[in-house]
């Protein structure tokens, strides 16, 4: 994985994890606005990224962080998704 590839996989998974926020903590508005302003630096970290490092391999510890946040928010999504199945059941 390349440092652009990294820095738009981290964009696409904070923008994930506040979509699913905003079902399962619908009541925490800040942690909302943390990943929505996360997704945002991620987006403008990748649009200033030099051509030359754009290319560049990720650290293993990038991979590792990842693999990890990637995991973390398909749970999140996991359990979003449960809550709107349950709640469109009810109608």
């Amino acid at each position: 994985m390349t440092q652009y590839v990294y820095l738009d996989t981290m964009q696409n998974l904070c923008l994930r994890l506040s979509n699913a926020f905003k079902v399962c903590r619908k009541g925490d508005q800040p942690l909302i606005d943390l990943y929505d302003s996360a997704e945002e630096g991620f987006f403008n970290k990748k649009q200033k990224l030099e051509c030359e490092k754009a290319g560049l391999p990720i650290s293993d510890e990038q991979k590792e962080r990842v693999e990890k946040f990637g995991a973390y928010v398909q749970e999140r999504e996991n359990e979003a998704a449960y809550i709107l199945r349950e709640e469109n059941a009810d109608k």
